[in-house]
């Protein structure tokens, strides 16, 4: 058996195409994007809690214009 702790969005298109099997997320609550996914403190360890987060970097002085445009790019659903 092989095993491996990656994040949803890189995991995504494996996930969809059936040839990655998601077992727990790491989160303290359930993602949105797999809302059926139990997490880890509900199936093994209680309190278990192992997030990540990413960031967006621009230069000093971007133009406001470009800044609004990325996020609303980020936050588009």
């Amino acid at each position: 058996m092989q095993s491996m702790f990656t994040d949803i969005a890189a995991a995504s298109a494996q996930i969809k195409a059936g040839t990655l099997r998601p077992i727990v997320v790491t989160s303290k609550a359930r993602s949105a994007l797999l809302p059926d996914l139990p997490t880890i403190a509900e199936t093994a360890v209680p309190d278990y809690d192992l997030s990540g987060w990413i960031a967006l970097l621009a230069p000093a002085g971007t133009p406001k214009p470009i800044i609004d445009r990325l996020n609303a790019e980020v936050t588009k659903r």
